[in-house]
């Protein structure tokens, strides 16, 4: 893992992204409770607030078969207006509902304190 200050100099301040995911990389690795292990669930602070899980269902055209899928996030990137509209989104949710639509598969999203035991 870099430092912060490199991770910083190395985006150049063109996006936002890469600084604040370094903080949240640095955050998560102080945080005594941290976990690395992918089949635990991370009880950190930065996990229990800013993680999620991306929940992907495909549906074969040909024998309906239904396959699900859940990927976790700590970012996700979301256009605040809409491409064909141009009209601003003024709700998380209404970013998250186009995110969504503009998929072929259905997904559904769940965040920090929202998600599912």
């Amino acid at each position: 893992m870099r430092p912060l200050s490199l991770s910083v100099a190395l985006c150049a301040l063109a996006d936002a992204r890469p600084p604040v995911l370094a903080a949240l990389n640095l955050l998560h690795y102080a945080s005594p409770s941290h976990t690395d292990n992918p089949a635990l669930a991370c009880p950190c602070v930065v996990h229990r607030t800013f993680s999620g899980e991306l929940r992907s269902k495909i549906t074969c055209g040909r024998c309906h078969h239904q396959s699900e899928t859940l990927e976790p996030f700590l970012d996700l990137s979301l256009d605040i207006r809409d491409r064909a509209s141009g009209k601003l989104a003024e709700t998380l949710k209404e970013c998250l509902n186009r995110c969504a639509s503009s998929s072929s598969s259905s997904s559904l999203f769940s965040m920090g304190a929202e998600r599912e035991s």
